[in-house]
């Protein structure tokens, strides 16, 4: 259909067996087109003026579109190009546009579509979005010279986007499969318009070397593939998983400046033995300037969690509220600079152990660090606090081996087995504690004080009935072969009168080492002190009574 001169054409023209169509329009602006071909599968369309399709315009039917236009094109037709399979467009002068209201393609194509534009110095928007239903989607506008905004463009396999290298560049939510965006040569830049910006298993971004990234990207399926290479700007790239996300893997080179990536982990609910990977290694670090990389933990995990870090020296892992999961599930980290916490928060005493990684967190914030059945080794001594919180450590059961730190720390001591603690700092200033109470009821344990009492057997004695924790000056033989003798003569015995058998606890060194027992009057109930009623439950190497104060110790 040709039309020219000073005609509107708004008059209805059906060409109901046509396998093909083509409208050309010349002299004259075209405000209603209304044409109807619903079994053309190729439509052609030429105008050096404005037109607009009609809502009854049907296009339906075609797979290969060609529109070339030196005016502003828009279809408003109903329909829209539902069936597009090869989408063809270009314009030439300063008032070349193209817009498209209804959607360009449909959910339930079965096969894939192209969309190529060059031109349009006046724009290119796609209101309704691209889909190429159940095939793969290929959009390329590297040689438009105009604004884009394509809306949304969804595909079930492949969507690759190349952006338009001199124009600005505004991208809708993209949903597929994989994703792959090219705007190396962008120097209009990239926008995003739809705050979740991505949603695929597989995300390739190669952004512009001039303007900064920033993109959000949300994972679906199985697993989370994220590789981006940036430019000279600050890049910005925020990764988040689904719950059917078990392996997330983000790397590529960002460029030089202080490049923000962000992978929040959502709660994985497959399955409860599969372990939660975050893999950060693959992303390079410049020399001079480092990336700001953080994982980001807001719920509770089912699953044990293991997180890798990324080639530069500020990773950290965030962990956003009082969790506890991690106490039993685990958390692995590797190749970590930081733990940021803001509260409680419980870990496996594994997940620090041996780590060099600085705590963040408010000085009422504290790490409680639980161990197994067996004996634990656990080394607190390259671990610092940026913060001032503080770690508990709590391994049960088991003769326990702990090396403490810089840190605030507190050993809970449990009556089952001896621990050996090094690295204690003690004195009115200390930074580390004692819990005692862990092991028994401690006498008048339920008023939250702690009465401590340095004593000797040729000074005022201990009393068991009153007295919390009792220090010993006087020492006993290197080998403590003395201890009960020693502890018999600096106590007074009150017998076993005390609530629920409760008990005192006694710090005694030999010289060199503080040896923590629990004290509890047996059955007897007489006023000595045998070896059956005390139980060794930890050492403090290198500690002296005399260096101890209630300071030192915690109810």
């Amino acid at each position: 259909m040709n039309v020219s001169g000073n005609v509107n054409q708004t008059g209805a023209i059906t060409a109901a067996a046509a396998t093909s169509a083509a409208l050309t329009v010349a002299g004259a602006a075209q405000t209603a087109i209304k044409l109807t071909t619903a079994k053309a599968e190729t439509v052609t369309i030429t105008a050096d003026k404005n037109v607009v399709l009609n809502a009854a315009t049907d296009f339906s039917a075609a797979k290969v579109v060609t529109i070339d236009t030196s005016g502003a094109f828009r279809d408003s037709s109903t329909n829209g190009f539902d069936g597009v399979s090869s989408m063809t467009l270009s314009g030439s002068g300063t008032k070349a546009a193209a817009t498209f209201d209804t959607l360009v393609g449909a959910t339930d194509l079965a096969y894939s579509s192209t969309v190529n534009a060059s031109g349009l110095k006046a724009g290119l928007t796609f209101s309704g979005g691209i889909d190429a239903g159940a095939g793969n989607l290929s959009v390329d506008v590297s040689a438009v010279t105009g604004a884009i905004n394509t809306g949304a463009m969804d595909s079930a396999g492949t969507l690759s986007v190349v952006a338009s290298n001199t124009a600005a560049n505004t991208f809708g939510l993209m949903t597929a499969k994989t994703v792959t965006i090219n705007g190396a040569d962008a120097l209009g830049g990239i926008s995003y318009t739809s705050g979740n910006d991505v949603t695929a298993s597989s995300v390739t971004v190669t952004g512009p070397t001039i303007t900064a990234t920033d993109i959000d990207i949300t994972g679906s399926g199985t697993s989370l593939t994220v590789d981006v290479t940036g430019g000279l700007a600050v890049d910005t790239v925020e990764a988040t998983t689904a719950a059917t996300v078990a392996s997330t893997t983000v790397k590529g080179d960002l460029g030089v400046s202080t490049d923000i990536v962000n992978v929040v982990l959502a709660d994985y609910t497959t399955d409860t033995t599969s372990t939660v990977s975050v893999d950060l290694s693959g992303l390079t670090a410049d020399t001079t300037t480092q990336n700001n990389v953080e994982v980001t933990i807001t719920a509770e995990q089912t699953n044990a969690v293991s997180v890798t870090g990324s080639a530069g020296t500020d990773d950290q892992v965030t962990i956003a509220g009082a969790l506890t999961s991690f106490g039993t599930n685990g958390l692995t980290l590797s190749g970590i600079e930081k733990l940021g916490i803001n509260n409680d928060i419980t870990l496996k005493a594994s997940t620090l152990t041996g780590q060099t990684i600085e705590t963040t967190g408010a000085s009422t914030d504290v790490v409680t660090l639980s161990g197994t059945t067996g004996a634990d080794t656990f080394t607190s001594a390259n671990l610092t606090s940026g913060g001032n919180s503080s770690l508990l450590i709590d391994l049960a059961a088991g003769a326990d081996t702990i090396t403490l730190g810089a840190m605030n720390e507190s050993v809970d001591l449990d009556a089952d087995a001896a621990d050996t603690i090094t690295g204690f700092t003690a004195g009115a200033a200390a930074a580390d504690t004692l819990s005692v109470s862990a092991g028994a009821t401690l006498v008048g344990s339920a008023s939250g004080t702690v009465d401590v009492v340095l004593t000797g057997a040729s000074g005022a004695k201990g009393n068991t009935a009153t007295h919390e924790i009792v220090g010993i000056v006087d020492e006993t033989a290197a080998d403590f072969s003395d201890a009960v003798a020693k502890i018999g003569a600096a106590l007074t015995v009150a017998g076993d009168t005390t609530a629920a058998n409760a008990a005192t606890a006694i710090a005694i060194d030999n010289g060199t080492d503080t040896r923590i027992y629990l004290f509890s009057d047996n059955a007897t109930n007489n006023t000595t002190v045998e070896e059956a009623e005390l139980t060794h439950i930890g050492t403090l190497k290198a500690v002296q009574v005399g260096d101890l104060n209630a300071n030192d110790f915690i109810a």
